[in-house]
């Protein structure tokens, strides 16, 4: 069997405490066919230098270094990922996270079996604080499936669908047809990345395992 390539997408920008805990999740994965694609927004950091070098040895995964020329945020850094991914699928990762061993395959099981454009995991947050772990931006539509535009857009309106980009696999056929791009100089740039999707998406499908775990700490977006 012919497993469909998915390609993670990691922005990298003042991580170097997170992205080897974050790529050691990547190549733990269960399902193999993986590309890992690293967006470097000009990190000040180590950050580059401890992916590269934890990344050297790792032959079984295709790895993507893209460096941009000045410092563009996180939209800009998504939206390079996307456009260098080769992958059936797109699966976005921030650089301080982490995920479960078994969620892309997980996520592409589903995926496959209900020709979901976007499928969702559920997340969960480590707060780094004091060291609970604690659901985040749970799944709250009742169904495995959800079909239609106008359902969708409900759900999306009343909350039934958690709106972060990260945790979710995304068709890239489903992201090309309809020019999807993050919008960039926004600081939370999801919501509205989850809105223009929402205008468009017709079939979403939704997994109750936890497949990523959101890293709470003094310079996470949440906790700001």
């Amino acid at each position: 069997m012919n497993l469909p390539l998915v390609s993670i997408n990691i922005p990298v920008y003042k991580v170097e405490q997170y992205i080897e805990r974050c790529l050691q999740s990547v190549v733990n994965q269960s399902y193999k066919n993986i590309e890992i694609i690293l967006v470097n927004d000009c990190s000040p950091d180590k950050s580059m230098e401890v992916a590269e070098d934890f990344l050297k040895e790792k032959t079984d995964f295709k790895v993507k270094y893209i460096h941009h020329q000045e410092n563009s945020g996180l939209s800009v850094g998504r939206n390079n990922g996307i456009l260098h991914s080769e992958g059936k699928y797109i699966y976005m990762l921030d650089s301080d996270d982490y995920i479960t061993p078994d969620c892309i395959e997980k996520l592409v099981k589903t995926s496959e079996a209900t020709d979901a454009e976007i499928t969702v995991g559920q997340t969960i947050c480590f707060d780094s604080h004091d060291g609970k772990e604690k659901m985040l931006f749970p799944i709250q539509y009742e169904k495995d499936v959800l079909v239609g535009n106008r359902a969708i857009f409900k759900e999306f309106a009343d909350g039934g669908w958690p709106i972060i980009a990260p945790n979710k696999l995304y068709r890239k056929d489903f992201i090309e047809k309809h020019q999807l791009r993050f919008v960039k100089g926004l600081f939370s740039q999801d919501e509205l990345w989850a809105f223009h999707c929402c205008l468009v998406l017709e079939r979403m499908a939704f997994i109750r395992d936890v497949t990523y775990i959101y890293y709470c700490h003094g310079a996470s977006t949440i906790f700001n």
